[in-house]
């Protein structure tokens, strides 16, 4: 058998478990239902509840069938208001089809929703404007006063526009926003211009009208009023005609409505005014049979009326309807604003112009408009398949308007080179190509009269030349060939001359091995004319042409240095003559050389009686010998003592040596010469004093405070230590040797305080190694190093449990991408890998607002939340020890806010002033909550009274401490009482929100 549900027939909160209060309500119900039974109406339900009584308090006695019915009570409380919001969302749709509500509309429906909803949220939900109730029903309509009409129309007339939206040149159901937005564009170019001719000043003031007219929608309606009317006065003469025989009959006023359509007219507007007028002169009317033109509406675009079934304006060519893209409705293109969600429909008429605009733009190769054009629709109007189109068109256009200009520069670039270094021939052709691509090039007619110049010259020349060869001058041809191509690097005919005629090669190749490289050195060629020579160098043999090894290099000098050259392999060069662009048919040849190099990175360490020497092997080398002396390096080869090195290694350790005796190294390579020989480089030196092996630091602790570091350690019984910072981790371990060098290119060396203190400015590093090193004479032992994250911790950590969920939600540092959040159910946790339960990205975080998961089965919990920086390895976490990032939170129980309201005397204007205080035990952050008042009764439910406060989501309440909010109500002098609500109904389930005993809640009316 059906029953209702007890919470909701009690009138209790689903969440209310409260024994007492729910014993207090059944006695309270049982007396309401019990002065109900003889009532004509309710006493049938009363008698029926009256016999609920049992089973009530049976179930709402136990937990478990309690727990279920409020369960239902919330389904069914969540049901309800689903279905009373579509109901309310219908009949505001059907109300706002026009595109706007009036005053009275909304009045309606508060009143037809009244109990259901209160007037807040009513008009919440509507989308479209709310207008004033201009005027009575079959009133006319508002228009603009008489002379400020005629001013505008007067004005109009000396520009030639007719109305103000031609003005403005936008269409008639363009938002308001945007006339508003071209008006001040007009408005400000007309202050700019100085020009004040009786054009601009009519345009200034225009721009003034425009902006008054358009800054609301009841002044536009009044426009848009007196332009229809404008436009039925003018018809004044037809109707007149059309009642010559004092009688307008059917087809004559079928004509008349035709033709104020074409002026924007509904046939309603129409046929009231030509009654009115016929009423006047006393003739009849014979009004139309049959829909006609009844059934119309008009364009949204240029305002003329269309019949129903027209899909596009018969006079504009746009649309008659328009997809809304935000919820899809189907609009009138005269509708302004969708009246289902708000979206300004109006603008489609002027996005398709922007479309338009944009193509035309496209085709002109104007894309700096185009993007205007496509920017400014894609701001009005939500994606669609058009403007995707034309942004995709526009981003091809981009990309090859891009490769034209870059190929035009690269081909620029090529002209400016080839003149820098004379070659015209080239340069000619290139002129061509630059001029058709860019026919205002700067240099253009100045590189054309050089390279007329520069061809003519090397043609005469060539002439010369000729005559020459002609005669049996050789010397004297290649001369004028040579002079040719001074003139112009490139010219054909001079070197095809000059291929007739090869130069004679250099003599005399010297090539001499050196540390640097290979010194090479030769004679020049005997052969007459502009020489340069081609360097060719090959391993192992000698070169047999020019292109037979690696070309060295080019150049007009006898002498270079190939610093380049490998050591310790057999090289060989060969040197050409090019003249002109033609080699000499033979070279000049070395012989066979060996590159010497020295090993590089030489460095000592120093250990307890014993030095390591470590190097860097060069190229070829086929062996190493160390000498060693006391007191400082030997000064050749053979001097001191010879050490074992086995091999061809980059290592050598000398032990048993004595402590803080000064030892000196010279360590030097070994190479194959060309016919078997050893070669011996001159070699390098390095110096070093064994000692003891100083104490590792390991103990290095750091702090920071307000932008400085400090570290501290323990000093050691033998060595200096040097601390030293680097924004990477070193690749050496504790208690690792190494020279001094190596110590030295560690890192930034940090001035010390004390022999066991640093301090240092961060300067907004955030992440740093700091890296003790002990130094003993040349001994150096790396210490334990330590990374400083300089990260900030995250803020204002607030967190709550609702519905067995953990909400946290906090304040982000700079810079910081991520953060691991950490939860324990005895104390707080002592890292960010320490009982970790989430890594949660600011992108999420961003997304949702917050940070949820499930709670433990505990009566308390430990958050803290750890802000994360990546430092190319992995993630450095800050300390997670600051007040703002963690934080303790009671769970077993409902978290409990006390209020109370008082008053504070008279506010003024009517109104009676009143406070609202708020108490909680421990830290909360409140969800939406809102304040019900009602005279002579207490509110049983948010909708059962008048909502006097609105607290948004997220006001705080500190532990201990009162939050304290005024508000005014109407005078009135009756008793107020008063109640607070959560706006969501889950709030209820953590939330308890307490009416404070002090005050009662019951408050006389005040009266200042």
């Amino acid at each position: 058998m059906f029953r209702p549900n007890y919470y909701l027939l009690l009138e209790l909160d689903c969440g209310e478990k409260s024994t007492a209060k729910i014993e207090a309500a059944i006695i309270a119900k049982q007396a309401e239902w019990s002065r109900d039974r003889n009532h004509p109406k309710k006493g049938r339900e009363a008698q029926q509840y009256l016999g609920l009584l049992t089973d009530i308090r049976k179930v709402m006695g136990n937990a478990e069938d309690r727990e279920k019915e409020s369960r239902e009570c919330r389904e069914l409380r969540q049901q309800a208001e689903k279905a009373a919001y579509a109901d309310l969302d219908r009949h505001i749709g059907t109300v706002a089809a026009r595109g706007h509500l009036f005053e009275s509309e909304v009045a309606q429906l508060v009143q037809q929703f009244k109990g259901r909803f209160i007037e807040a949220e009513i008009r919440k939900r509507i989308k479209v404007p709310i207008r004033k109730d201009s005027r009575p029903e079959g009133a006319s309509r508002p228009e603009l006063d008489t002379s400020t009409a005629k001013e505008i129309e007067n004005r109009l007339k000396i520009i030639a526009k007719k109305d103000l939206y031609d003005f403005l040149d936008l269409p008639q159901s363009t938002s308001h926003d945007q006339l508003l937005n071209r008006a001040r564009e007009l408005d400000s170019d007309a202050r700019k211009n100085n020009n004040k001719s009786a054009e601009v000043t009519a345009q200034a003031e225009l721009a003034g009208f425009c902006l008054r007219v358009f800054k609301s929608e009841e002044e536009r309606e009044r426009y848009d009023n007196t332009l229809a009317m404008c436009g039925l006065r003018e018809m004044d003469g037809q109707i007149r005609m059309a009642g010559a025989s004092k009688k307008i009959d059917a087809r004559a006023m079928e004509s008349l409505l035709k033709e104020a359509g074409s002026r924007g007219v509904t046939p309603d507007e129409a046929r009231a005014y030509i009654c009115a007028f016929a009423s006047k002169q006393g003739w009849a009317v014979e009004v139309p049979h049959g829909d006609g033109p009844d059934r119309v509406h008009a364009c949204g675009a240029c305002g003329v009326i269309n019949a129903t079934e027209a899909t596009v304006c018969a006079s504009c060519g746009e649309p008659l309807w328009i997809a809304c893209p935000s919820c899809q409705t189907r609009n009138a293109s005269e509708t302004v604003i969708c009246p289902r969600c708000g979206f300004k429909v109006g603008n489609a008429a002027l996005v398709r112009r922007m479309e338009r605009d944009a193509q035309r733009s496209l085709g002109d190769g104007d894309f700096t408009a185009a993007e205007r054009y496509v920017r400014e629709a894609e701001e009005l109007w939500n994606d669609s398949p058009s403007l995707r189109k034309l942004r995709d068109q526009l981003h091809e256009h981009k990309l090859q308007n891009q490769e034209r200009l870059q190929k035009n520069a690269d081909t620029a670039k090529k002209l400016q080179d080839a003149m820098i270094h004379k070659r015209f021939a080239e340069a000619q052709a290139l002129v061509i190509d630059v001029a058709h691509c860019d026919p205002n090039y700067a240099k253009l007619n100045e590189y054309r009269g050089q390279i007329e110049k520069a061809i003519n010259e090397a043609h005469g020349h060539v002439d010369r030349a000729r005559l020459e060869e002609r005669n049996g001058r050789i010397d004297e041809a290649v001369n004028a060939y040579g002079d040719a191509l001074r003139a112009c690097d490139d010219y054909p005919d001079a070197q095809r001359g000059l291929e007739k005629h090869p130069p004679k090669p250099p003599a005399n190749l010297r090539a001499v091995a050196l540390v640097a490289g290979i010194d090479l050195n030769w004679q020049a060629t005997p052969s007459r004319g502009p020489a340069k020579y081609v360097v060719v160098r090959k391993t192992g043999a000698p070169p047999v042409s020019h292109t037979d090894g690696k070309e060295v290099a080019v150049t007009s000098a006898t002498n270079i240095t190939d610093a380049d050259a490998p050591s310790g392999q057999p090289v060989f060069y060969a040197v050409y003559t090019d003249r002109g662009g033609v080699l000499s048919s033979s070279s000049a040849a070395s012989q066979g050389v060996v590159r010497l190099a020295e090993v590089g990175e030489l460095t000592a360490t120093s250990g307890e009686n014993r030095i390591s020497l470590n190097w860097r092997l060069p190229g070829g080398v086929q062996g190493i010998e160390v000498w060693r002396n006391s007191g400082d390096a030997p000064r050749a080869r053979n001097e001191g003592a010879s050490l074992h090195v086995p091999g061809v290694v980059s290592t050598c350790v000398d032990d048993k040596l004595k402590n803080g005796t000064l030892y000196g190294y010279r360590v030097i390579t070994v190479f194959r010469g060309i016919n078997g020989e050893s070669l011996y480089s001159q070699g390098v030196t390095c110096e070093a004093i064994p000692s003891e092996l100083p104490k590792v630091v390991n103990d290095l602790s750091v702090t920071q405070d307000q932008g400085e570091l400090r570290a501290t350690w323990t000093p050691p019984s033998i060595g200096t230590v040097h601390v030293y910072a680097t924004p990477a981790k070193i690749a050496y371990s504790s208690g690792q040797s190494i020279s001094l060098v190596e110590a030295e290119k560690i890192g930034r060396r940090v001035p010390a305080v004390s022999n066991r203190e640093i301090r240092d400015k961060l300067n907004n590093i955030r992440l740093l190694y700091l890296v003790p090193v002990t130094v003993s004479g040349t001994t150096a032992v790396v210490g334990q190093q330590v990374l400083m994250s300089c990260l900030g911790d995250v803020q204002d950590l607030r967190v709550q449990v609702r519905d067995g969920r953990l909400i946290a939600q906090w304040q982000w540092p700079a810079d910081c991408s991520m953060v691991s959040i950490s939860l324990r159910t005895d104390t707080f946790s002592t890292g960010p890998e320490d009982s970790r339960i989430a890594l949660f990205t600011r992108h999420h975080y961003e997304h949702h607002g917050k940070f949820e998961h499930d709670v433990p089965q505990s009566a308390q919990i430990y958050l803290t939340v750890y802000a994360a920086l990546k430092d190319g390895v992995g993630w450095v976490y800050a300390s997670g020890t600051g007040s703002g990032a963690r934080r303790r939170c009671e769970v077993g129980t409902r978290q409990t806010v006390l209020y109370w309201v008082r008053g504070k005397g008279d506010g003024g204007a009517g109104k009676t002033r009143f406070e609202l205080l708020l108490k909680a035990d421990s830290e909360i952050t409140l969800p939406a909550l809102i304040l019900v008042g009602k005279p002579e009764g207490l509110p049983l439910a948010p909708t059962n009274g008048t909502v006097v406060l609105n607290l948004p989501n997220g006001t705080m309440c500190a532990e201990g401490k009162r939050v304290s909010l005024a508000f005014k109500i109407d005078r009135s002098d009756r008793f107020w009482r008063f109640r607070l609500f959560a706006v969501n109904e889950c709030d209820n389930q953590w939330l308890e929100l307490m009416e404070s005993d002090k005050l009662g809640g019951i408050f006389p009316p005040l009266f200042g």
